[in-house]
């Protein structure tokens, strides 16, 4: 299974406006839309990263070739936002679909099932002992790289998105057990029983699922520490506990 981690940095809205305050701005108005500034990716395992932004005219083609070969994408709220954004830039170059692919979305993953001071990708790194995300100097940094397309600051920005993706592997692991609907690594897998996240084979079985009226055997994966549950009934052979049945009202 290939799975690429993904990060994206947007351009600012060219505008014209009255007021500098908060204000409606209709879209007559804007000078020059968002587009998607630049790219950091990886495939999940392998230590290249890689990088490309708006100064190569070729970028879009580059990271949809890899969106198109990847069977899950990890990003922090990139469902609702680098997707969206990335699949503009398809939309509008006359690109088709990219295939099927799963979103592994970090941020739902924290928001379904922990009560953190934040959720942002910031305070979740640093919670879990990583390094957090590089400091920069705000949005002047946006602003030299659009207006004055200083070297030195695309450098600065092109750190800032490598890192993103970089400290995301290790959030992932740390989260892969509690991450609900994540691709199925037992596609890939021969083994018989094998943990649906990471794809190892050492499970071990962990007591009964009776939440039915059919009881299903309950697994705990040794890798990752996914608890895993058996889609069939089981027979109870001479070893295992003693299955206790069901009471009735």
């Amino acid at each position: 299974m290939k799975i690429l981690l993904l990060d994206i940095e947007t351009s600012l809205h060219k505008v014209y406006t009255f007021t500098l305050f908060k204000a409606y701005i209709p879209p007559k108005q804007i000078i020059e839309p968002t587009k998607v500034l630049c790219w950091a990716a990886k495939w999940l395992g392998e230590k290249k990263v890689h990088f490309s932004d708006c100064r190569d005219e070729d970028y879009i083609n580059k990271i949809y070739k890899m969106v198109d070969e990847a069977d899950g994408i990890i990003h922090y709220n990139g469902k609702s936002f680098d997707m969206k954004h990335l699949n503009r830039e398809f939309l509008l170059r006359r690109l088709p679909p990219p295939s099927s692919y799963t979103n592994i979305d970090l941020l739902t993953t924290m928001r379904q099932n922990f009560k953190m001071a934040s959720n942002k990708l910031e305070w979740v790194s640093v919670q879990l002992g990583y390094e957090g995300k590089i400091q920069h100097r705000g949005i002047q940094l946006w602003i030299d790289c659009q207006e004055k397309n200083d070297p030195k600051a695309w450098n600065e920005m092109k750190r800032y998105n490598v890192r993103d993706v970089t400290e995301m592997e290790p959030i992932y692991h740390d989260l892969l057990p509690w991450i609900k609907g994540h691709p199925n690594m037992g596609h890939y897998v021969t083994g018989d029983i094998v943990c649906s996240n990471c794809g190892s084979e050492r499970v071990k079985k962990d007591g009964w699922e009776r939440r039915t009226i059919v009881p299903y055997q309950r697994y705990r994966c040794l890798d990752c520490h996914k608890p895993l549950r058996g889609r069939k009934k089981v027979k109870r052979d001479e070893n295992d506990e003693k299955l206790p049945q069901p009471s009735t009202v």
